[in-house]
């Protein structure tokens, strides 16, 4: 008697866990990580950036604002709302980019990519807080571009570099 209330112990947790699907998963080979699931699509247009002869794909949650110094443009990519999203985007051109890392500790890589149609290599610096990209690129006659995007969470970081690789010409 005792031999048969084990075994059937044994067979209905057997049972309940299959059916209950409590037993160990199986992770799926074709589940993506998280890094690599699709970012969702952002609504945007193609707008100006100001006169400065490029534009860009700003999402309609974005605004462009500037600061104009004595040789030099930049411009930012901010949220409307920013109590919803912290991160931005910005592109300067000038002569002298500052070309300053986080000023807490990171750590720094570096990745491939193409923006303005060159063959390029981000620096990636990451925080505790945040992760940062940014790129500098020659535009002949001495003058400079350097465009950076920050967030802090990856999806946001994502669509911001999306959006600062869409600038063009």
């Amino acid at each position: 008697m005792k031999i048969s209330r084990i075994i059937f112990a044994n067979l209905f947790f057997a049972f309940s866990c299959f059916a209950f699907s409590c037993a160990t998963p199986v992770k799926n080979q074709e589940e993506k990580t998280p890094e690599q699931k699709a970012i969702p699509a952002v609504e945007s247009k193609r707008v100006p950036i100001d006169s400065s002869g490029f534009s860009i794909e700003l999402p309609s949650s974005m605004k462009i604002t500037n600061q104009k110094g004595g040789d030099f443009m930049v411009y930012y990519f901010t949220p409307i709302d920013t109590s919803s999203s912290k991160g931005e985007g910005g592109i300067y051109l000038g002569p002298k980019p500052d070309e300053h890392p986080p000023t807490t500790e990171y750590t720094k890589t570096e990745m491939l990519g193409v923006f303005l149609g060159q063959s390029v290599q981000w620096t990636v610096y990451t925080t505790s807080k945040y992760t940062q990209r940014e790129v500098f690129v020659d535009a002949g006659n001495g003058q400079k571009i350097h465009a950076w995007c920050y967030a802090d969470n990856s999806v946001e970081l994502e669509n911001l570099f999306r959006m600062m690789n869409s600038i063009q010409k």
